[in-house]
């Protein structure tokens, strides 16, 4: 029988140690005002106060939220918008990549986030904006590409790997010594966050923005996709799902670890034998997972009513 989520909500689906049946379980907060949404609509932008106060670029006044005709469709009223928020929230740099909150190399429309501001549509690249500068990473896959969608703006085409060319951070250590570089947690990789530290060793200060500093900008992004689940029947996975988490706590325990947390969409898709679509091309859905002892925790986002579901 389908199990339904029927409130824009995290839910969590609770699968016991030995009981393979699932159960309903009140999960945290509501999230954020896109969500509950199908993947094609465009949001009507909620202009909502921020937490900082800024000048905004259409009537250069001290305010909270951007003028309701701020619409930015170019590379400069993008950047000058989001140069505004820098400044307000006290960093001299920001930096903008590709993944979206689970690390995922391809990423939904409304993650799109380093696409939208620099106009580069490729799938790989990291954007660092300064006050005076915006550049742009990416390797030789795109190099034509980037030249291409990038003509006629402010930014600047770094080509990894090219010689005399600086990696994003060696550049970062280099011309931006005693500056703060702002970056959202929730998108940049622990790892590389620490390797990044390590290798500044105290000369730049990496500084957690809570918010996104793109998204109050990007008037028409895409509303976060939540589409329907589906069982992927163990006569295809090929393995049960207590199988799974029977060899997966045995992993654990030879490691002395009480409980995973999984954020990779492919590993939960795999683990639960469950598919979705939330990303294009991609038969994954937007979740994290707690795998314990005796339990095992799926977070999933939950749609609407009549458009949710895990559907057998």
């Amino acid at each position: 029988k389908p199990l339904r989520l029927i409130s824009s909500r995290w839910f969590a689906i609770r699968r016991g140690h030995a009981d393979p049946r699932s159960r309903m379980a009140a999960a945290p907060p509501p999230l954020p005002e896109a969500a509950g949404a199908t993947g094609g609509r465009k949001r009507k932008r909620a202009f909502l106060d921020l937490s900082v106060q800024f000048q905004c670029p259409c009537c250069f006044r001290p305010r909270t939220r951007f003028c309701d005709r701020y619409s930015p469709e170019d590379a400069a009223k993008k950047l000058q918008g989001l140069r505004a928020l820098m400044v307000a929230h006290g960093v001299d740099a920001y930096i903008v990549g590709s993944e979206d909150a689970h690390a995922s190399e391809y990423v939904a429309s409304a993650d799109e986030r380093r696409a939208w501001l620099t106009g580069f549509s490729g799938s790989a690249g990291t954007a660092v904006v300064t006050a005076s500068e915006a550049l742009l990473w990416t390797d030789s896959r795109y190099f034509l590409q980037a030249e291409e969608q990038l003509r006629g703006t402010e930014w600047i085409l770094m080509r990894t790997f090219q010689p005399g060319v600086l990696h994003t951070p060696d550049w970062i250590a280099k011309n931006l010594e005693g500056k703060t570089v702002g970056v959202n947690p929730a998108l940049m990789p622990a790892q590389r966050a620490q390797e990044w530290k390590k290798q500044w060793a105290g000369k730049v200060k990496l500084h957690e923005v809570a918010e996104s500093l793109v998204d109050p900008i990007w008037v028409d992004r895409p509303e976060d996709p939540c589409r329907p689940i589906e069982v992927h029947l163990v006569e295809y996975a090929g393995e049960a799902v207590d199988s799974k988490l029977k060899r997966v706590r045995e992993e654990m325990e030879a490691k002395g670890a009480k409980a995973l947390l999984l954020s990779a969409l492919d590993q939960i898709g795999w683990l639960f034998n469950l598919r979705g679509s939330d990303i294009e091309c991609n038969p994954v859905f937007f979740a994290y997972a707690i795998v314990s002892v005796e339990s095992a925790w799926l977070f999933v986002r939950a749609l609407d009513e009549g458009k949710a579901g895990l559907s057998s």
